[in-house]
């Protein structure tokens, strides 16, 4: 008899226990899989790839010559990428400062475009320098905030 009430006494808690807990349906797990949080509480599952724009002006610096090839740096769609484009001219070199006025970033292209992939910068500040083989150079300033 004792080993018949603890026993049905288990089996009472054990249902309580369970009944507070929902069944997971498979809506249930899609729903507990939109909810996934990091460690500083973002939702990471239903987060939103982050988009950026650029607002680019050409700069005029003092005692530099500038390049005789039309030149243009513009965002590339949506996407966090620049497109650079220099008509007339093939070789150019092109370096990125931030706005401590640092290299962060340097390459060189043999046609008359490239794209240059921004992903890896953070929001803020930026200069764009192109040159040619001649030394003559354009430079562009690039702010690039988030959306």
């Amino acid at each position: 008899m004792k080993k018949a009430l603890i026993l049905s006494a288990l089996v009472l808690f054990a249902g309580m226990v369970f009944a507070q807990r929902p069944v997971q349906t498979s809506r249930n797990n899609n729903q507990a899989t939109l909810n996934k949080r990091d460690a500083s509480g973002v939702n990471t599952a239903a987060a939103k790839p982050k988009t950026y724009s650029y607002t680019i002006t050409e700069m005029s610096i003092p005692n530099v010559t500038v390049m005789d090839a039309t030149a243009t740096v513009r965002q590339d769609g949506n996407n966090d990428r620049l497109k650079v484009t220099v008509n007339g001219n093939d070789g150019i070199n092109y370096y990125i400062f931030d706005a401590n006025d640092q290299a962060v970033s340097k390459n060189y292209f043999k046609t008359a475009s490239t794209t240059i992939d921004m992903s890896s910068f953070q929001p803020g500040e930026y200069r764009i320098q192109l040159l040619d083989k001649k030394g003559a150079e354009k430079n562009y300033k690039i702010i690039k905030k988030q959306k």
